[in-house]
């Protein structure tokens, strides 16, 4: 049988669907590594640097769960998908960086330069040769069914789903819940649905009572704009899922901002210094959470727990 690993990290709740669509058009079996667990945090970051960001040292924990149990690990270089955007150094050079320190892991790997998310077919057969000989006119189809897929799948988000729903039941019927409080929480896929990384954050929220909108569930274009709203020159490719959606939500009916980011990141820390401004000038508190790998879940708790009361205080009061 004809396989291949997807690290359940970075990129991987943004594409999954659409590179399970495309593998599965080509009769190539997706193989998921599992959810992040403390052992693949560990053996991820003795791979690399100290200064390496958390959501990288988890990647590299995928990767090693995968390494020996599939014909070959499919790792993106994702550049800048809108004209004057740039995206991290890590993420360009992520099948290198893998490479580097994993030296058994056998790659599969795209250039993904435009927002069309694959490369010309002559190339990307070029690329799957390594691994399986495939038919043209089955490749082509294959893209069609990828690219179909994920465009189901950024409705189904738009709704309201967050990724994991929305892999797990494409099909049902989706009603956001109600609930008292409607808090925006913002920041890259791979940070806000590491149920590990976040001490599940998100499902925590829920428990306390308030209605969660994330980034996306505001869609791409709006989220753009959301950038320009705020005065901003877009510059990082994923930019509108902080910035953007954070413009695009404030001026919505929340009545708190939570951005989740990994201590580290450069362009992340030039981004919630916007947020904070603009934060203030929609009047709507503002907390950042700032993850690594020594982060405490009983000192998130209580940050969140205090945050909540904080706006069930401040609403009963307006």
């Amino acid at each position: 049988m004809n396989t291949v690993g997807i690290p359940q990290a970075l990129l991987y709740h943004r594409y999954a669907p659409m590179w399970r669509a495309f593998f599965a058009a080509l009769g190539i079996t997706m193989v998921n590594s599992s959810p992040t667990t403390s052992e693949m945090l560990t053996r991820g970051a003795a791979r690399v640097v100290p200064e390496t960001c958390l959501p990288v040292k988890i990647y590299c924990g995928h990767v090693l769960s995968l390494v020996g149990r599939v014909d070959c690990v499919f790792i993106p270089s994702v550049h800048g998908l809108r004209p004057g955007t740039h995206n991290c150094a890590k993420l360009i050079g992520l099948p290198d960086l893998v490479a580097n320190v994993i030296p058994d892991a056998p790659l599969l790997t795209i250039d993904v330069e435009t927002e069309r998310l694959w490369p010309s077919l002559p190339q990307l057969a070029l690329l799957l040769g390594k691994y399986w000989l495939v038919n043209p006119l089955t490749l082509k189809k294959a893209v069609e069914r990828a690219q179909a897929a994920q465009g189901a799948y950024q409705d189904l988000l738009l709704q309201g789903m967050d990724p994991p729903q929305a892999m797990d039941a494409p099909d049902q019927h989706f009603a956001p819940a109600s609930a008292p409080l409607t808090v925006a929480v913002v920041g890259h896929p791979y940070n806000l649905y590491d149920d590990y990384a976040t001490h599940r954050l998100l499902a925590r929220l829920r428990a306390l009572g308030v209605r969660v909108r994330t980034s996306d569930s505001v869609h791409p274009a709006g989220r753009w704009a959301g950038v320009e709203e705020l005065g901003q020159i877009p510059y990082w490719t994923f930019e509108d899922e902080i910035v953007g959606a954070s413009g695009s939500l404030l001026h919505q009916a929340v009545d708190g901002l939570i951005s989740v980011s990994a201590f580290g990141c450069a362009p992340d820390s030039v981004m919630l210094s916007v947020l904070t401004e603009a934060a203030h000038r929609a009047n709507r508190p503002y907390m950042p959470l700032i993850l690594d790998e020594h982060s405490g879940q009983a000192g998130m708790i209580t940050r969140l727990e205090a945050f909540v009361d904080m706006l069930f205080r401040r609403k009963e009061k307006t």
